[in-house]
């Protein structure tokens, strides 16, 4: 159980665990258009990945303390009930800008993809490497996987030293994840090590859908209110 304390109150409130059925309940109602036997076996593999990452850790070491719950089965159903349409209901599309994408590790990642395999009921394992998305631009759009963005009708801007966009192989798949998160305005955390590629990642999608980045550099000692502003008093 979770445990709230409200100290301007002195009240204490105990929370239950959502166990599955809660789950199946609040998802049925909430996306009507999904089949409920297709929401189980999602409610199912989110509530397996749950057990084994967090409460077993027997992976997904790297990058821990996770938490998968109800929000990334609503996000899982937000994207399918945007982009799919019935009976053509394919999860698969996007677990690895969902989950794997955040896993740290090839092997990580392998494990979410078994786990998947068992709750999904997919006839064979699933490789990574096929989920490697297609890539298209247009004058109007540009699209990865299944993501797609608006892009302004321009030439693709060159960088400081005139060499036109490089989209790269491995780029691709958190490419298309980057891009997911935007069209969904979902807040969006890029992780890794110094120099893989973070915020080239992030300058090369705006190039890409030519638009103008704004970046601002932070550290420790910023404080909250150079990026909010604040008020102060004036005596005239």
């Amino acid at each position: 159980p979770t445990h709230i304390t409200i100290s301007l109150s002195r009240l204490q409130v105990w929370m239950e665990e959502l166990d599955e059925s809660d789950m199946q309940l609040i998802a049925t109602t909430a996306f009507k258009r999904l089949p409920s036997d297709l929401l189980t076996k999602m409610i199912g593999f989110t509530r397996a990945l749950q057990r084994e990452v967090v409460v077993h850790r027997k992976f997904g070491h790297r990058g821990s303390p996770w938490d998968f719950n109800l929000r990334d089965l609503f996000r899982w159903c937000e994207l399918m009930e945007a982009d799919q349409q019935p009976p053509y209901w394919q999860p698969l599309d996007y677990v690895d800008s969902l989950f794997l994408q955040r896993m740290r590790s090839v092997d990580d990642r392998s494990a979410v993809l078994r786990l998947y395999s068992e709750w999904l009921n997919e006839s064979k394992a699933i490789d990574a490497n096929s989920l490697q998305p297609h890539y298209a631009i247009s004058r109007e759009s540009l699209q990865v996987g299944h993501a797609w963005l608006q892009r302004d009708d321009a030439a693709l801007a060159s960088d400081a030293q005139g060499r036109p966009p490089l989209v790269l192989h491995g780029q691709l798949r958190p490419l298309a994840a980057l891009m997911t998160c935007i069209r969904m305005r979902w807040m969006t955390v890029l992780t890794g090590e110094a120099g893989c590629g973070k915020t080239s990642l992030a300058r090369l999608l705006a190039r890409l859908c030519g638009k103008s980045m704004l970046e601002v550099t932070l550290s420790t000692a910023t404080d909250t209110t150079e990026l909010l502003g604040c008020f102060e008093q004036s005596d005239p």
